[in-house]
């Protein structure tokens, strides 16, 4: 679509990346930031929070090849008429990668970049070593409900392993679990790096 600002590359679409501005508002709602958020594009004046996220690709073509397979194959879904003859050709439960290949053939890397409004700069790195659509998220999906089920209340170390209390209603994982979980993510496979690019005035 256009010449990454961060990347000096291509950015395209993620299929994601709805669901995960919803959970970015959600979760700066429930920290009481007062912030709203607003998508590129959107001017909005009072939007100090603005959320991008897209799929890096190295040049035009690999964009265009990446995009256009995931809009034509939307259409085909919701299209009334190809929709089930499409749907018929998916994969049927365990018809997916072998355990190897989802062992060593795949991984997610996850790059982020902040500005702050005071002109600072972060950046951070989010990897997963295997498959992140059947492995990795089942060991999430694990690693948080332990995380529930064990560190409610856990004060051995003084209270530090204990999940944060925010009080009553739907939380994200961040507000819900956040370093609890962090943590036991790391300590099973997940790497995660923050830096400071650049100090703000």
């Amino acid at each position: 679509q256009q010449p990454g600002r961060h990347f000096g590359s291509y950015l395209t679409f993620f299929v994601l990346s709805v669901a995960n501005a919803c959970t970015v508002r959600r979760s700066n709602a429930l920290r009481r930031y007062q912030q709203s958020i607003c998508s590129k594009g959107n001017n909005k004046k009072d939007s100090t929070l603005v959320f991008e996220e897209g799929a890096v690709c190295p040049d035009f073509k690999t964009a265009f090849c990446n995009l256009f397979p995931q809009l034509l194959g939307l259409t085909c879904v919701l299209n009334p008429i190809t929709g089930r003859i499409v749907r018929s050709l998916f994969p049927k439960p365990g018809e997916g990668p072998s355990l190897d290949d989802m062992n060593n053939e795949f991984f997610l890397c996850m790059t982020g970049y902040g500005i702050g409004s005071k002109g600072s700069r972060t950046r951070s790195v989010l990897y997963y070593p295997k498959d992140p659509g059947y492995l990795e998220t089942a060991r999430m999906l694990s690693e948080s409900a332990l995380c529930l089920a064990l560190n409610e209340h856990d004060n051995s170390d003084g209270g530090a392993s204990a999940l944060p209390t925010p009080g009553g209603g739907f939380f994200t994982p961040s507000t819900g679990m956040g370093q609890v979980l962090l943590d036991r993510l790391r300590k099973t496979g997940t790497y995660v790096a923050t830096e400071l690019v650049q100090q703000g005035q």
